[in-house]
């Protein structure tokens, strides 16, 4: 495939359209269905395609930079275009920054027949970039007729089921955005009252886990509020888990996909509290540090920052209880596949208070921010924890088990 450069506007590469060098082929693989694999052969496209879907990535990119709906839509068949324009007031009510950038050609029979022999269905990056984060990406899967040189954009669902594209905010409903105290709220047209509670709740959970943990925590937290279940859906949730609130990572277009930040994701359902909203930050905050750290201690720290919200005489009689229950029990701390348990979650807790209280806070979360960077063999990781909390998981294990605890 011919290799092409980001097509950006605005911010990101400087005012106008930019077109950069660079980009790496994909793999080509063989055919294993319809659509859901990139093209056999070389995978290369067409040149005249080619150029013709640069060019209308261009000219979209262009008027989406000027405020231009209709310069947006010129090229877009009618079956898409009600979809785009929901694309288009929603980035834009975001004040994003957006580029695209054509990847492979994929194999689609099916758009053929129903679109014509001039049918080709391509991975498109988009690049965005909300709030002052930087970029991050996501899959679009884009379906073109060229003809005379113009490529049409006819269809935009052909690989949702192979990419989970179109699970973007902007993707699933039309946005209200409520700004508030350094906080971005999404939420469905018409619930602005719901967002600018969320908002409220947001801002003073973000006080508390900023005293606990300076530093890491995303500047602007961007929570989104939506019915749609299958929001930010595209890629496995950070800490997955049947929680209130979950963290969706923004990945960036390095290699290693290291996030850029992280969007907080309510449940359709839904009211969260700021108990429920600390824990959700705490997860935020290391989310561009990456995922590595044992979940024992992210689950344990965000349930302990969460307490720190709540009526110090509950939290209290929680602790003996859940001491009283596991004393005896606890042979060592969960690993990271066993949290579809409640007892999991309360020996994190439990374990992290433990530590805190020993060590310090601030032990705590420079260990964790060692090890959600790089993960680390369990070896390694004991040995880190020694030097970083003076503590050993055998340690909390012991305290936990006897009358030490």
């Amino acid at each position: 495939m011919r290799r092409v450069g980001w097509l950006v506007v605005g911010g990101l590469l400087g005012a106008g359209l930019v077109v950069a060098p660079g980009g790496s082929q994909v793999g080509v693989l063989p055919v294993a269905a319809e659509v859901g694999l990139p093209s056999a052969g070389d995978g290369r496209v067409d040149p005249v395609v080619g150029q013709a879907v640069d060019a209308g990535l261009a000219r979209q990119a262009v008027a989406f930079r000027r405020g231009d709906a209709a310069g947006f839509l010129a090229e877009v068949a009618p079956g898409a275009a009600g979809r785009q324009a929901r694309v288009f007031r929603g980035l834009r009510a975001l004040e994003a920054e957006v580029g695209f950038r054509r990847r492979e050609v994929w194999v689609d029979p099916g758009a053929v027949r129903r679109y014509g022999a001039g049918a080709v269905t391509l991975r498109v990056s988009m690049r965005y970039a909300v709030t002052g984060l930087k970029p991050a990406v996501a899959d679009l899967g884009y379906t073109y007729v060229v003809r005379g040189g113009v490529a049409r954009l006819v269809d935009v669902t052909r690989l949702d089921a192979v990419l989970k594209s179109n699970r973007q905010p902007w993707d699933v409903a039309e946005l209200d955005v409520v700004r508030r105290d350094g906080v971005v709220v999404l939420v469905d047209r018409g619930q602005r009252t719901r967002g600018e509670r969320i908002a409220t709740v947001t801002a003073e959970a973000a006080k508390v886990v900023n005293r606990l943990w300076p530093g890491p925590l995303q500047k602007i937290p961007l929570v989104v509020a939506l019915r749609d279940p299958q929001v930010l859906t595209d890629l496995p949730a950070t800490l997955p888990g049947q929680e209130p609130i979950r963290i969706q990572p923004m990945h960036s277009a390095r290699p290693d996909g290291r996030p850029v930040g992280g969007w907080v994701v309510v449940a359709p359902a839904e009211a969260p509290g700021i108990s429920d909203m600390v824990h959700g930050l705490t997860h935020l905050a290391a989310v561009k540090m990456g995922d590595e750290a044992p979940r024992w201690l992210a689950e344990g720290l965000a349930a302990y920052a969460a307490n720190l919200v709540r009526p110090g005489p509950e939290v209290a009689r929680e602790r003996a209880e859940g001491l009283a229950a596991v004393r005896g029990r606890v042979e060592r701390l969960p690993r990271d596949d066993e949290f579809g348990v409640t007892e999991s979650y309360r020996v994190s807790w439990l374990a992290v208070d433990l530590m805190v209280r020993a060590v310090g806070v601030g032990s705590v979360t420079r260990f964790y921010l060692q090890v959600a960077r790089r993960g680390y063999s369990e070896y390694a990781r004991a040995r880190m924890m020694q030097e970083y909390a003076g503590i050993t998981a055998g340690d909390l294990v012991v305290n936990l088990r006897g009358p030490a605890a």
